[in-house]
């Protein structure tokens, strides 16, 4: 496990998919996109996204003001631009922690491929929603600590990782649970080191992320946050939406448990046609979308149970006989990917947001695991070709044409089907209208100038209390003369 001094496969899956995403914007805009429309594009004061998404209305609105100040209109597209280009930078530097962890350019070309067309990444590769400035910042901090840990160097790098995971979690909060993941691989993996040395270094790049992520948040609130004092400005950085909404979205349960896999089957292939059925799968009958759904779930869990299943059947050796101790690898890959997976367990296993590292930590493990079978291959050639096979013919190439023919194509092609509805409410409206509708905007159509109120945020608020919730929507609903209320629920 050395690392490639050959980066070319790695710009080139870059700039391939960088484009793919361009190519294929999509026109089927997810509410979580739509709603930072009116930031992003100038349409709105500039403001903080909320301690889950601090940073993403900021950094998107200073990539639209970049392109537009050069002569490009402004538009949906050019919003979804910045994703599209910064999920191929995501998936580069993917590629190449691949091939530092396995050597092995057709792993990490069929890792990366299975990642950039899974329906979790590609879904926001596509779109303007959160996570994928952050996911780029990342990987970028992931191939730094792999880097250090394979081949240690100037300490300098470690502080890199750190700050940009840090950066990362204060664009998307989620992401930065990759800094448990930086730390393990610093600190358990690579070549063997003196144990002060691989704790000194682990405490570095944690204490780097966690000071840039404070830092960020606590000027983020001192500034557009509106906080009075430093106190003010800490409080509300450790404010989660998900406590102001009473933990409406969570739960912990074994049901939870039981749909992970589930979860996993949806971020590799996108399960569509069986949305409500989360209690029940079967509650319409064995359906045509139902069986589906346990065809992909089966191929979701085969891979990793499988390919494990073949690694274990290898005979054991000393620890100096295994590679740069894949063994050590596997450990800090697997330290990674409980939290991330908890995360997808707590709030919702079809989440896709929360599945884009966790798949990716995923992928990395099956990729370490295949490349210590292939290296064993002269005794063990049964076993590499079965999990080789495997990979290939259950999860890249199936990903690949799924993602490609069932999502992003159609997606691309098929405008939303709200998006002339919401045309037409919008020509209806004028400035001093109210326009009520369940998460505040008019969807497909955020840009229309017009005041919105949000029933969803009204509701959690009041604490889901019908009554409560009433009388909040009652007052705040103009009476004053010539002022009309429309009530809508596109989108």
């Amino acid at each position: 496990m050395v690392i490639s001094k050959n980066r070319m496969l790695s710009w080139a899956a870059g700039f391939t998919f960088a484009a793919l995403y361009l190519a294929l914007l999509t026109q089927q805009y997810i509410g979580d996109g739509l709603r930072w429309y009116g930031a992003i594009a100038g349409l709105r004061p500039i403001e903080l996204g909320g301690t889950n998404h601090l940073l993403y209305p900021l950094v998107g609105h200073a990539w639209f003001l970049a392109w537009t100040s050069l002569g490009l209109p402004a538009s949906y597209a050019l919003a979804q631009s910045m994703n599209a280009v910064l999920g191929g930078v995501a998936l580069g530097f993917f590629c190449a922690i691949v091939q530092a962890w396995t050597g092995r350019v057709w792993l990490a070309l069929a890792a990366t491929i299975t990642l950039g067309l899974s329906r979790a990444f590609s879904l926001h590769g596509v779109d303007m929603t959160e996570p994928m400035p952050g996911v780029a910042c990342v990987m970028a901090g992931i191939w730094l600590a792999s880097r250090h840990a394979l081949r240690p160097g100037r300490r300098g790098w470690l502080i890199l990782a750190g700050g940009l995971i840090g950066l990362g979690g204060a664009i998307y909060q989620a992401n930065i649970i990759a800094v448990i993941g930086a730390c393990a691989l610093v600190g358990l993996a690579g070549p063997a080191r003196g144990q002060r040395a691989r704790w000194f270094d682990t405490a570095l790049i944690g204490l780097a992320a966690g000071s840039t992520a404070a830092a960020v948040y606590l000027t983020a609130f001192m500034t557009l946050g509106g906080a009075q004092t430093l106190g003010e400005a800490f409080k509300a950085s450790l404010q989660t939406v998900n406590e102001r909404y009473g933990s409406v979205y969570a739960e912990i349960s074994l049901r939870r448990l039981g749909v992970l896999v589930f979860g996993l089957a949806d971020s590799l292939f996108g399960i569509r046609g069986v949305e409500g059925l989360g209690t029940n799968l079967f509650a319409r009958g064995l359906t045509r979308e139902v069986i589906i759904a346990l065809v992909a779930t089966g191929c979701a869990a085969l891979v990793p149970a499988a390919v494990s299943l073949l690694y274990a059947r290898l005979p054991r050796v000393k620890p100096g006989e295994r590679r740069a101790g894949e063994g050590r690898v596997l450990l800090a890959l697997v330290a990674w990917l409980v939290p991330q997976l908890g995360l997808a367990f707590y709030f919702g296993a079809r989440y896709s947001k929360l599945w884009v590292l966790a798949l990716a930590v995923i992928l990395l493990i099956v990729a370490v695991l295949l490349e210590a079978l292939e290296r064993k291959a002269t005794q063990f050639r049964g076993s590499w070709r079965v999990g080789a096979a495997l990979f290939m013919g259950v999860w890249v190439v199936p990903v690949s044409v799924v993602g490609l023919a069932a999502n992003m194509i159609p997606d691309h092609n098929t405008p939303q089907a709200c998006g002339v509805d919401a045309q037409k409410i919008a020509a209806l409206l004028g400035p001093r209208d109210l326009l009520v509708s369940d998460w505040g905007g008019l969807a497909c159509a955020p840009e229309a100038p017009f005041p919105t109120l949000s029933l969803v945020e009204t509701a959690v608020e009041a604490r889901l209390n019908p009554k409560l919730t009433a009388d909040r929507l009652a007052g705040a609903v103009p009476v004053a003369a010539g002022v009309r209320a429309a009530a809508t629920g596109a989108g």
